[in-house]
């Protein structure tokens, strides 16, 4: 028969790790959700596949509970439509405008733009694609949108905008629109950069 004390002790020592397992076990809230893509540009018929990583404060990444993510989408039917299904968002373009999917999960909550725009642009352009001045002078710029044929486009429905790489060298005075003002602030070269959706292309900007 083992003595009275040893198993006395053997339920002590028992209780203990018992209760220091219990103590280490921390539950990891999700904080934060990684949503990609972040945004997207597509046409109407076409679908885009949006994925969420629950993530916690530690930032370490809660793959087990993904497929309890709940999609929304604030768009009209007509822009967009919604289907989610197995911890995925997937949004199918309608017509032209803009949507924004929401994620949602514990803490997180996360967005992700949808722009709808016309279909077939394979090309931009700038125009001119060269620009030399001297300070204080005003160029103007033009988009130049193309299909795959090299036929012009009409910027309608698109979203456009324009940035300089250094803008302590120029500035642009109507930053959105097929058309932009600049102006040269200083002497020194850098780029124009054009973004028409998820396209974009640069110009040399020249200050004399």
């Amino acid at each position: 028969m083992r003595p009275r004390g040893l198993r006395v002790a053997g339920v002590v020592l028992a209780l203990v790790v018992a209760t220091g397992a219990c103590d280490s076990f921390v539950p990891e809230w999700v904080e934060t959700l990684d949503v990609q893509p972040d945004s997207v540009h597509i046409s109407a018929g076409e679908t885009a596949v949006f994925t969420a990583v629950p993530l916690s404060e530690r930032g370490v990444e809660l793959l087990d509970r993904a497929e309890r993510v709940e999609w929304t989408l604030s768009a009209p039917g007509s822009v967009a439509t919604l289907d989610a299904d197995a911890g995925e968002g997937r949004v199918t373009a309608n017509g032209l405008g803009d949507a924004v999917l929401v994620a949602r999960l514990g803490r997180g909550v996360e967005q992700a733009p949808v722009f709808v725009q016309p279909p077939g642009l394979a090309q931009i352009r700038i125009v001119p694609d060269r620009i030399e001045i001297g300070v204080r002078e005003r160029p103007r710029v033009t988009a130049l949108l193309l299909d795959a044929q090299g036929n012009e486009m009409s910027p309608e429905g698109f979203r456009i905008s324009w940035k300089f790489v250094d803008e302590s060298i120029g500035f642009v005075g109507n930053p959105f629109g097929p058309v932009a003002d600049l102006l040269g602030r200083r002497t020194g070269t850098t780029q124009i950069r054009l973004i028409v959706g998820g396209m974009s292309t640069s110009a040399p900007f020249i200050v004399r």
